[in-house]
């Protein structure tokens, strides 16, 4: 007699998962920053056959060098809730992802993974250490009482030169134009210093200015830079517009 090994239903195949080591990378991240925001770009390898469901992006403050490589093989819960499908631009080798919420004067790392299905993850891009600084242009007028008469570096916003968080004031008379520390204005408002270079200068209250000129300053609560990008106008009603970087004190 000869016996029969019966055999049940296969079970259905579950599809296959590529492994993590198939799933293409990112590679090349570089990050935009300022004003408190972020744009990171990356490119990936994107091949026909393999499926992904989107991209992790870490990102944290800025670690210690000690802390850099334990936060790159190993950094915590993904900066987006949900898996990132990538941006609308149609190229699906190349990828950007927008961030708000920073904090200028702050040091950022990131990175980015490929999610694949069932949670598989790529090796880690690059990692990147950014900063978002504070940058921007205004027009200043020589009328202190007016609007637009000071500038408050460390809001970004016209206010007038005689206010007491103004930064700093336009000045003109027959012979130049100038910017000038609130101070001199009278007691109680804000003292900024423009730093001429080389620690035996002492900073300045006062400066001249001319179309092209660059200047660093201590405001208030950060040091901005600086450049007269125009002057426009003739005496007694002058105004400069001026663009900026500014980092805030910590």
């Amino acid at each position: 007699m000869t016996a029969h090994l019966a055999c049940g239903p296969k079970p259905p195949r579950k599809p296959k998962l590529t492994p993590a080591s198939g799933l293409p990378a990112p590679y090349n991240l570089r990050a935009e920053a300022a004003n408190g925001r972020a744009v990171l770009f990356w490119s990936v390898d994107r091949k026909d056959g393999i499926l992904i469901s989107g991209y992790n992006i870490y990102l944290s403050e800025a670690a210690g060098a000690g802390d850099t490589l334990t936060w790159n093989n190993a950094p915590q819960k993904p900066h987006n809730d949900f898996p990132y499908p990538g941006d609308t631009d149609g190229n699906i080798n190349t990828e950007s992802y927008p961030i708000a919420g920073l904090r200028d004067g702050r040091s950022y790392t990131a990175l980015v993974r490929t999610l694949g299905p069932g949670g598989a993850l790529s090796e880690p891009s690059n990692m990147v250490i950014f900063e978002s600084i504070g940058e921007g242009e205004f027009v200043i007028g020589n009328d202190h009482q007016a609007e637009n008469g000071g500038f408050n570096f460390e809001r970004g916003i016209s206010i007038p030169g005689a206010d007491p968080q103004s930064d700093i004031y336009l000045y003109a008379t027959r012979d130049k134009v100038g910017l000038s520390s609130p101070s001199r204005l009278g007691a109680g408002l804000r003292k900024t210093e423009f730093l001429a270079g080389g620690a035996s200068i002492a900073p300045l209250e006062t400066v001249a200015i001319a179309r092209g000129d660059i200047f660093t300053l201590r405001a208030h609560r950060g040091l901005a830079t600086i450049k007269v990008e125009e002057i426009q106008g003739s005496y007694p009603r002058i105004k400069a517009r001026i663009s900026y970087r500014f980092r805030p004190d910590e």
